[in-house]
């Protein structure tokens, strides 16, 4: 009536309603487990048994727990033999569980909502329906690879973005710092040709610059030729016979222009 499925005996169906009714009555007495039928709870408690059977394939090392999978896994993987076919396709399967999985797949592309129903496992993120947990399990991975990627694009971009300011900030200390170095070689440019031309200035015996705070001139310095032949006068003049000359000269010019005159 829960899920539309049908069993040849009542004791069958009764274990299949105690799992819709999550009855799990048989309980582990080592570690507490629980679990809904007995073949259940002795294929757990092998478990604990260090010494429990093994029993191993003739054809290959595989090992298995009962004597009814080994000899399933030889039909099936050593023989080759597939006695269920899919109701949908061509594909033949070793198990009816295999095959109940697999046209659950065809039904599932089909979207169709009665095989919604059937779906016993259903994705947490998006409530897609699955065949099965190991299904799910791939579905899940899907989520989670998304997400991984989308959280590393975004971590990408926001590298990348500050990377970007990064760059700029480090640009624009960049233009400042050249900015400034040409402006102090603009400053020692100019205060070299000050002085330069203060020095030639000076040279051409001419007045510099006028003092910003007395208003005070300062005079050039004198000529060399000018300073030689004004201490050659000085020398002169305080010769006695140099004066005398110059005195006898002057008395001759005076009598030229009397006799002149008259």
């Amino acid at each position: 009536e829960l899920c539309n499925r049908q069993y040849s005996t009542k004791n069958a169906l009764g274990e299949h309603l105690k799992r819709h009714a999550q009855r799990k009555e048989h309980v582990c007495e080592h570690c507490g487990v629980a679990k809904v039928t007995r073949t259940e709870l002795l294929t757990h408690l092998r478990t604990h048994n260090p010494t429990w059977e093994r029993f191993k394939c003739e054809q290959c090392p595989q090992l298995f727990r009962h004597k009814s999978a080994i000899s399933r896994h030889v039909r099936v993987v050593h023989e080759g033999q597939r006695r269920f076919q899919c109701g949908h396709c061509e594909k033949k399967f070793g198990t009816h569980a295999s095959q109940v999985r697999h046209e659950r797949l065809h039904t599932e592309s089909t979207g169709s909502g009665e095989a919604a129903e059937e779906w016993p496992f259903a994705c947490i993120h998006c409530q897609k329906p699955c065949v099965s947990r190991q299904t799910l399990e791939l579905h899940l991975r899907r989520h989670r690879a998304r997400k991984t990627h989308r959280k590393r694009r975004e971590q990408s971009r926001e590298s990348q973005e500050q990377e970007h300011d990064r760059d700029q900030e480090q640009g624009a200390r960049e233009a400042q710092q050249d900015q400034l170095r040409k402006g102090e070689k603009l400053r020692q440019r100019d205060l070299s040709r000050e002085s330069h031309r203060n020095e030639v200035t000076m040279q051409a015996n001419q007045r510099p610059n006028d003092c910003q705070q007395g208003q005070e001139s300062y005079d050039p310095e004198p000529d060399p030729l000018e300073e030689s032949q004004c201490k050659l006068e000085q020398e002169d003049a305080l010769d006695p016979e140099w004066q005398h000359k110059i005195e006898q000269d002057a008395e001759s010019q005076d009598s030229a222009r009397l006799e002149g005159h008259f």
